[in-house]
Parts: structure tokens; sequence; C-alpha cells
């Protein structure tokens, strides 16, 4: 499955709505924000990006767009500063620490997890943030932190509750690749009680063996179906 079919089908699922708010969270250096920024030309969209050198990096990619809004902050369940730890492949790191009792082997690289040191960084939770910044709605929410994303979404339990999100495209782990990393079923378990639908799963990667590590997965309020 190409990769982006998970924007096209984000794009047909919303094809009725008029898409005004997007959260990009673990933006990195923004390649998701530029596949955001193809498919939804029109909407806002504030990208997160805890790590320092990174976020500069984002920064200067998109200096010129005054539409992307860089946020240099991580997204968890509690406002206040927490660690980031700092991997050789920047994509790997996270609030939470590698998972050091699985065979790493099996499914990554291990030099990609390779820690590098850890760096004291900003945490909000979406709740305070759209308070902060009188968001009322958020379109589509993206979420790829590594192995943070229960915390995450804990942490936007005014914005589930209340429904004033349409789409979650989240990354899922089938193995816990981080420490306390929430493994599928919860997400699913989670967001459900929201009424959270799961639409689909892309990208979904495989051990040699033929096991499922991770994927992508779109979920959708149930409320948006019958509009």
């Amino acid at each position: 499955m190409d990769a982006n079919d998970s924007f096209q089908a984000q794009y047909e699922i919303l094809s009725h709505h008029t898409v005004n708010t997007i959260f990009d969270i673990g933006a990195n250096i923004g390649q998701t924000t530029r596949k955001y920024r193809d498919f939804f030309p029109a909407a806002l969209i504030y990208a997160f990006e805890p790590c320092p050198y990174i976020f500069n990096d984002f920064i200067s990619s998109f200096d010129n767009d005054c539409r992307v809004i860089p946020c240099n902050s991580a997204i968890s369940n509690i406002s206040g500063n927490s660690y980031l730890f700092l991997n050789k492949n920047s994509g790997t790191n996270s609030i939470q620490e590698i998972n050091r009792n699985i065979d790493i082997d099996l499914y990554v690289n291990p030099e990609f997890v390779e820690n590098i040191g850890k760096v004291q960084v900003p945490v909000t939770t979406l709740d305070n943030f759209v308070l902060d910044n009188n968001i009322e709605y958020i379109d589509i929410l993206k979420m790829d932190i590594q192995g943070n994303e229960l915390h995450a979404l804990k942490g936007s339990l005014n914005l589930l509750r209340d429904s004033k999100i349409s789409i979650i495209y989240i990354e899922i782990w089938f193995v816990q690749l981080y420490e306390k990393a929430p493994l599928f079923f919860q997400i699913y378990e989670y967001l459900f009680q929201f009424g959270f639908e799961l639409h689909d799963l892309y990208n979904k990667r495989y051990t040699s063996n033929g096991q499922i590590k991770w994927a992508d997965a779109i979920f959708v309020n149930s409320k948006l179906r019958h509009y």
C-alpha cells in the first residue's frame, strides 16, 4: 500500500467537509506537514516538534508559510517539562525510553535506536493547548510520537468527550518497542468509548518472520459518518 493512500483516504473521508485545522504531532522536519499542505491547502496546520535542533530545521523549511504554526512542545497527559530521549535516528526520539527487554534486532535496526543523550523539553496537553489558543475544533489529529500515544490521547479527554475531533491518524504498535508503549488494542479500546471507529490500517511494517510490528491507523468519529 502506497504511503499516500492514508492521506488520500483522509481527503476522501472529509470530502464533504471544510478542513480548517490540522494538528501534526511529532512533526519531525515536516514530512507529514508537507503532505497535509498538498491535500488540504487552505487548512491551518499546528505542527508540534519538541526536539530543539529538529524544530529549528522545521522552522527553516516553513518560514514562508503563514498557514503552518510551529510549536516547540511535546504532547502528553500532563503539562510541564519532560526528558526527550534522543536516538541516532531522530524519527525514533521519544519521551519513552526504548524497551531493552525485547529482541530489538528483530524489530528495528539497533543503530536507529542507539541513545545519544536526552534533553528537557516543554510538554502540554491538547486540552490545555486548544484552550490557551482558542481552538474550537480539530479536523485531523495526527500523532506519530513513538510510544506516547495513549498519554497524549488521555490529555485530550475534553476534546474526545465533546466530539471536537473528526479524524485521528495515529501510529499504532503491535510490539512494545518503547517502555510502557500502548499496544493496538489499548488505543482501540480507548478511542471506541468516545465513538471513534477504525477505518483502516496503512503503512504496515513486518518482521522477517512475518509478524506485524507497527502500522498507521485512521480512526473516524462516528458522528462524521452520519452527517
